[in-house]
């Protein structure tokens, strides 16, 4: 499955930037960090899409400096409402595309 012929799963996995919808070909090489242990089923959805997947593996939340650290140079960030994702770690991050 990849995301460029399933695009209805591309939107519920987040709103791709508009760099993400004109250059599918590097889905394979994308690498998510994930902030929260997620149900497998979610993680597969992402693994299937061709996407390489990191993950914090704990329901507690991400120390703020862990999450800094395992940010860095990643293409996507799959966290929820309970992390602060602000300037700090978008700067860190680069150029999240997903």
């Amino acid at each position: 499955m990849s995301l460029k012929n399933n695009f209805p799963l591309c939107c519920k996995l987040g709103v791709p930037s508009p760099k993400l919808e004109s250059n599918y070909s590097n889905l394979a090489t994308m690498n998510v960090f994930v902030t929260r242990s997620v149900p497998s089923s979610g993680i597969k959805l992402l693994q299937e899409a061709g996407l390489s997947v990191t993950q914090w593996q704990s329901d507690d939340a991400i120390p703020r400096s862990e999450l800094l650290e395992r940010v860095e140079g990643k293409d996507g960030l799959f966290c929820l409402l309970t992390e602060t994702i602000d300037a700090e770690v978008l700067d860190i991050a680069g150029e999240l595309m997903l």
